[in-house]
């Protein structure tokens, strides 16, 4: 496959936020996304859960949908899709080569993630889909898939605090950089729970846009069945839900809120009934997100969480479900992510847990790292684990780490292997050491022996005497663990 090598050539591998390229770009292809209807969908977390649960909905209603996510897990096909099936390898060869010779003609050079985006508009244009699904993947206002004009409607999921470098220090500025898919005239859905919600109400309000707020629908799982309680156009049932964690009820509350506004408007030539809801609903999965699985006779959960929010949500998840469980996890993230956070959550005991968890004054930290930009972000367009609310605190994240200490103290029914992936910028098994043995007050490496070990093959740790086996981290390094699955 062409497009692999091309993407990540050291020319197009970087970020450079702005409008002005693709806008040419696509003016020269003669405006493919004017042609589309877009549910636009911007946030931190919950992101890849929204665009799951609007496609299976769609798909299942029999409306053509294409659907335009990121970053990918085993190729790049898989950002593209028509009714959940990726594109081939042969015809997205086929239109990056377009792309390129439109850049070569015109002097014009675009990021790797400006051209996907121009090949997701011209691959839907061609396949006359009814409805895209478009995922931003950085930010909002600059980003490439902001070029758009006038989406039927704007989704602004959970907000906190990333890539701060580029989006702004708070989360009022955060928020602003999303509200920038906010179009005139057209309507927007958030939480009203949203940090950002002030700031996404008033950008909103400049801009005339029509504001939906959406409540979180109550998840609970039974004999790992999850259930879901909802309400939609005044039909209230619970029902089979085939995502995982309480806290993605805030996702389907803003995904249905999408289509009671879409059945309002007419938008998409038909109404979406309760029936297709149902069905929908009990068969939309959204891979390693909370993703429990029985691998030789083990029970194994796949979950993509390499920063502190997403650690929280699948500690949240454990403590609800396998609550004084013995557990094992493999973990392993980039540089730049905020490790000893994750494992303080993953590996801290119940009390120091809720400590975490509360507004005490030993709030999350910065990461344990701060890489230039293009280090930083390579290839990492927006991808946080998905369907998280937040950092519990967000004013406190300059505390010190030695004020940290005395709040952490290790479960005796964890362990944990640490994996060192191939990839570039992956976090070094001797980095991790230096970042987390201080937090536990001492720098004793007989410890490892009794929680701690690194692994060069992952699989081969999955236990049956073990009540839970927990692959987690970055998402490339999933996609390299579990690539024969």
């Amino acid at each position: 496959m062409q497009t692999d090598k091309i993407l990540k050539s050291a020319d197009k591998f970087h970020i450079e936020l702005g409008l002005h390229r693709i806008s040419r770009v696509l003016e020269i292809l003669g405006n493919p996304e004017k042609d589309l209807k877009f549910v636009h969908i911007a946030g931190s977390n919950g992101k890849g859960s929204v665009c799951a649960i609007l496609e299976e909905i769609f798909v299942t209603a029999g409306i053509k949908t294409g659907k335009f996510t990121s970053p990918h897990l085993f190729s790049y096909t898989e950002r593209f899709c028509i009714d959940k099936e990726p594109i081939s390898e042969e015809e997205l060869d086929k239109i990056i080569k377009r792309i390129l010779e439109v850049e070569k003609a015109h002097n014009i050079s675009l990021t790797e993630f400006e051209i996907l985006t121009v090949a997701a508009f011209l691959y839907f244009k061609e396949q006359g889909c009814d409805i895209v699904i478009l995922e931003a993947g950085l930010g909002g206002r600059l980003d490439s898939t902001n070029v758009i004009k006038k989406p039927l409607i704007s989704v602004i999921t959970s907000i906190s605090l990333e890539h701060t470098e580029i989006l702004g220090n708070t989360i009022e500025e955060i928020a602003k950089e999303k509200a920038g898919i906010i179009k005139p005239g057209a309507p927007v859905v958030f939480l009203e729970s949203n940090k950002g919600s002030k700031t996404l109400f008033d950008e909103a309000k400049s801009k005339d846009a029509l504001v939906h707020t959406a409540q979180a629908f109550e998840i609970e799982e039974i004999n790992e069945i999850s259930y879901a309680a909802i309400n939609f156009e005044n039909n209230k049932e619970a029902m089979v839900f085939g995502l995982r964690g309480n806290h993605q009820g805030e996702n389907l509350g803003l995904a249905l809120k999408v289509v009671e506004i879409l059945n309002a408007s007419g938008a998409l030539n038909k109404k979406i009934d309760f029936g297709c809801i149902k069905k929908a609903l009990s068969q939309v999965r959204w891979k390693f997100r909370l993703d429990l699985r029985s691998i030789n006779g083990a029970k194994v959960l796949i979950d993509s969480c390499h920063n502190p929010d997403g650690a929280r949500v699948l500690r949240k998840y454990l403590d609800t479900n396998f609550k004084d469980k013995k557990i094992r996890f493999v973990f392993g993230c980039l540089k730049n992510k905020d490790y000893r956070n994750v494992f303080r959550y993953l590996m801290a005991d119940n009390a120091a847990a809720r400590v975490l968890n509360s507004s005490s004054p030993y709030g999350p930290l910065k990461p344990a790292y701060h890489n230039d930009m293009q280090c930083t972000l390579q290839n990492d367009h927006g991808c946080l684990n998905d369907g998280d609310s937040g950092l519990e605190n967000q004013n406190l994240q300059n505390v010190a780490l030695d004020k940290n200490f005395e709040q952490f103290k290790l479960s005796g029914q964890k362990e944990l292997f640490f994996y060192e992936f191939n990839y570039p910028n992956a976090l070094k098994y001797e980095e991790f050491l230096d970042g987390i043995l201080p937090m536990i007050g001492s720098s004793d490496s007989s410890l490892h022996n009794e929680f701690l070990h690194s692994t060069n093959n992952p699989l081969d740790e999955i236990s049956n005497n073990v009540d839970l086996n927990v692959i987690t981290g970055s998402i490339y390094m999933l996609g390299e663990i579990f690539k024969e699955f």
